[in-house]
């Protein structure tokens, strides 16, 4: 039997990194395999149209613990860290009885160098981190496992890297990714790493054990960290031969600029870097053998991360866990895959910004004695949401007193139909100071400058082909769109809420 409370559920989170929302069985993608996934999609709720608050991991991660927008928290890029004392969803768990924990990647906080190894390799530029451990602590959590991200990894010093150097395997791994770093082609190939000391695999065990092992009687938090599929695109066998390059759909193609578009937003679409430094333009030569290489491996690791999803969800069943266990599935952000010319992220184009975002709840109580039915199985909701309504969402199925200062809606009354139920106008993202607004059929971006850069309408052109910044009958709309990025800029402060 359980040994948690009827009264509140436990709570699990499931966080990929640069997981596009299209990627997976249950969005319809045409050939990658995610049953497990998918299974909580079929038993849970998805909803169609989450969008990430900033297409980078720290600033959308920061967002997502703490509530608030990268205008509140002052993540813009990945560097910097929220401010030890701002409250984040862990904390209030803790003061509403829970025991919370964190496996894997957290990057929401400093992950500043603090010195150099003596043990590097040469080139390698290990360094060891500001215990990132003792930050998520500080955070909120209980219980901390944490690895960073595989780039990360061939450089930090950590239980991962440790466990690879006395099996003989962190030469390799490091000597691997600099052969990637050079390669002028797909840079898609397997990891020389057997599939059980692969990240993700590290992760999912680290996982496991914590809810085998798990004897409170409180509720708990666990939050489980996955490093891919994140680029390299380096999937162990047998994942990385899973799928064929051959069986790939075709990428978005760049859109052709119109004479209309201003001189900055022209460089925009043209050039090789995104607004973040972490945006890439395809080699132009043999672009769609090269896209078709990476998106197969990356659907490799998609495999593997679903897999290792499906023993979690299995310890679950095992343990009686799973009616009274709220799952959250989601991503911190997308992966361009080549769609629009492009890899990686740092762009407001919809494979960097839309995220998968599914809940499943088959039954339970809130706290505070009320009582619910859970969340409704198979429900796919259309409306617009945003990454940090994680933040509340998690909040009040807890039955925790409420932030006074997080600006994240709770999903739960759209994820069960609730009439009274608030959908949102619009969602936002910001990057290096950068905004885009996205309404129910536009998408509208300003640069750090405040000039219009990117205007889409997504009801007539949904692969955004056709940039209208400058065209003279667009320019009502964005004047429309302009004044509501600045009301919500305006009424997006960090203030106590009534």
């Amino acid at each position: 039997m359980s040994n948690s409370p009827a009264r509140q559920p436990n709570i699990l989170i499931v966080m990929p990194d640069e997981l596009r929302w299209d990627a997976l069985g249950c969005a319809r993608h045409p050939v990658f395999k995610t049953p497990h996934v998918d299974r909580l999609a079929r038993e849970g709720v998805l909803f169609t149209r989450a969008y990430c608050t900033g297409p980078l991991c720290m600033p959308a991660r920061a967002s997502m613990i703490s509530g608030t927008y990268p205008h509140n928290h002052g993540i813009y890029e990945n560097a910097g860290s929220l401010p030890v004392g701002d409250e984040t969803y862990a904390h209030l768990l803790q003061r509403a009885g829970y025991a919370t924990a964190y496996v894997g990647k957290t990057h929401f906080g400093s992950d500043a160098p603090s010195s150099r190894t003596t043990s590097a390799p040469a080139g390698a530029g290990t360094q060891s981190l500001v215990s990132p451990e003792a930050v998520a602590k500080k955070r909120g959590f209980d219980y901390v496992h944490q690895i960073p991200g595989p780039l990360a990894l061939t450089r930090t010093d950590n239980h991962l890297t440790r466990r690879w150097a006395e099996l003989g395997l962190l030469e390799s791994y490091r000597e691997d990714y600099r052969r990637r770093a050079a390669d002028p082609g797909a840079g898609a190939w397997a990891s020389p790493l057997p599939v059980e000391e692969f990240a993700d695999s590290y992760v999912g065990d680290r996982a496991e054990e914590w809810l085998r092992s798990y004897k409170d009687e409180r509720p708990f938090l666990l939050v489980v960290g996955f490093g891919g599929p994140h680029p390299p695109f380096d999937a162990p066998e047998p994942y990385a031969s899973m799928y064929h390059p051959d069986t790939m759909p075709d990428p978005i193609p760049p859109g052709e600029p119109g004479p209309w578009l201003p001189a900055h937003a022209l460089q925009r679409m043209t050039r090789t870097a995104g607004a973040g430094g972490h945006d890439r333009a395809l080699p132009t030569d043999d672009a769609n053998r090269i896209s078709r290489a990476r998106m197969a491996n990356y659907g490799g690791k998609i495999s593997l991360i679903d897999d290792r999803l499906g023993r979690i969800l299995s310890i679950l069943d095992e343990r009686e866990w799973t009616e009274n266990t709220l799952v959250i599935f989601l991503s911190d952000h997308g992966e361009m895959g080549g769609d629009h010319g492009r890899y990686h992220k740092s762009v407001f184009y919809e494979g960097a910004q839309r995220i998968p975002f599914i809940m499943r709840w088959p039954a339970g109580r809130v706290g505070r004695g009320r009582e619910t039915e859970g969340l409704p199985a198979g429900r796919r909701v259309d409306a617009l949401v945003e990454q940090l309504d994680l933040f509340a969402t998690v909040v009040e199925a807890a039955g925790a007193e409420p932030s006074q200062r997080a600006f994240s809606r709770s999903l739960l009354p759209l994820a069960r139909g609730d009439a009274a139920a608030r959908a949102r106008d619009a969602v936002y993202s910001e990057l290096k100071r950068e905004i885009m607004v996205r309404t129910e059929r536009y998408k509208y971006a300003v640069d750090a400058q405040g000039r219009g850069f990117m205007l889409f309408d997504l009801e007539q052109d949904p692969p955004e082909q056709r940039n209208l910044i400058g065209h003279p009958d667009a320019a009502p709309i964005e004047r429309d769109l302009r004044e509501g990025m600045l009301k919500w800029l305006v009424t997006t402060q960090v203030v106590k809420k009534d």
